[in-house]
Formats: structure tokens, sequence, C-alpha cells
């Protein structure tokens, strides 16, 4: 199961850290901002649950599961107002953190920062800036190099197809037309030099687009 985070606040900010955040210190620093910590544990369901619910201004998610994290964000991102994602997550090989910046994630923060730094990430984050914890930035370039030659759309479609829609799935779930989505394929597969379904899906397996297991 997914670890998702909601909030509802009694000030102007809104944010949804993770239980072990919080235990890790940052109550304190929570209460003195007047921010009232709700967490949520589930699946897809529960992160756009939360979020409707709730409607956080940031939104700290986890990374025990990277393919329903993957989702959670792009249904996240789709809603018509959507909350900044703050992601936390350990990722040293960086393929997590580089997938996350590409689906349009606000920020990363190491599973190694401490109160300050959580509350200087989220105050970027809410001045509409981005932020990327040091321990992350270099790993996260070098990972999503491959991928980078694809554009924000084509980098959508192919995260989906490569998690086995159809097409015509991936269409609708973006609001386009099938014609559209094929031709991204298209592109997608020239860019990645991707012959067929097979080559395709491996490629997302290697950059860490999609989990195997």
């Amino acid at each position: 199961m997914l670890p998702t985070f909601a909030v509802t606040v009694t000030g102007p900010l809104k944010v949804a850290p993770q239980a072990s955040t919080i235990r890790a210190g940052l109550s304190a620093w929570l209460r003195q901002k007047k921010i009232r910590a709700i967490t949520v544990t589930g699946g897809l369901h529960e992160v756009d649950t939360a979020v409707r619910l709730y409607q956080p201004n940031v939104l700290l998610l986890g990374t025990s599961l990277p393919g329903s994290l993957f989702g959670a964000c792009r249904r996240v991102l789709h809603l018509a107002d959507p909350p900044r994602i703050l992601l936390l997550c350990s990722d040293r090989s960086g393929v997590t953190s580089a997938t996350a910046i590409r689906l349009g994630v606000s920020g990363l923060l190491s599973t190694t920062a401490d109160k300050r730094e959580f509350a200087l990430a989220i105050n970027c984050l809410m001045a509409g800036e981005t932020y990327i914890s040091a321990a992350l930035t270099e790993a996260s370039g070098q990972a999503g190099g491959k991928l980078n030659v694809l554009t924000p759309t084509e980098f959508e479609v192919f995260s989906l197809l490569a998690e086995g829609r159809s097409v015509i799935e991936v269409a609708a779930q973006l609001c386009t037309s099938a014609k559209t989505t094929s031709h991204h394929y298209t592109s997608i597969k020239r860019k990645l030099r991707a012959d067929n379904m097979t080559q395709f899906v491996l490629c997302a397996v290697c950059s860490g687009v999609l989990n195997p297991h």
C-alpha cells in the first residue's frame, strides 16, 4: 500500500506530511505554523479522495511503491487546481527522482532531511518555486538522461503505455484523440529507438518508470 498524506489546516498553509516525518521531530514545527496534519494510508483512490476532501496546498508523498506513486502523481496533477507535490525519497539511483521531475513534481526531499530543510522545501513550493535536496540533485540528473529527449506529453504517454494501457485508454485519460496518442507513440518509439512493445517496456523498466514487480 502506498502511504499518502493529506492535510486540513487552521492557517493559510495546507500541507501533507508523512507520519514518520512528523515523528522525526516535525510535530512542533507544524503546530507552530498552525498546520494540522492528517495521515491517510492507501492507494490511488485514497490519494484522490484525500486531495479532493482536504484540498492541501502541498501534498507530500512517499515512494514505497514507485508504480503506484507515478499513477498518484499523474492523477493529482490532472485535477483542476492541483496541489504542489513534494516527494520524499531515498533514491540513490536517481530513476524515481528523474521520473517524478518529468511528471511535474515540484519538489524532491531526501529522507535524511531534517525539519529545517523540510520547512525550506515547503516554503519554496508555497512561493511557486521548486526544491530538490542536494543529495538527490546529481543522481536525478544522471538517471533522466535518456528520457530527456521526450516532451512532457510524450513522457506521460510513455508512462501510461508502459503500464499496459491501450492507446484508446491513454487517449481517454489524457482527454485527447486516439490519433494524437498514436502519433505520440510513434514519436516516442523513434526517439527511444524502440522498434516494438517489448523494447518499449524494457526501456521503461530500465529507466525506472515501470516497476517490474
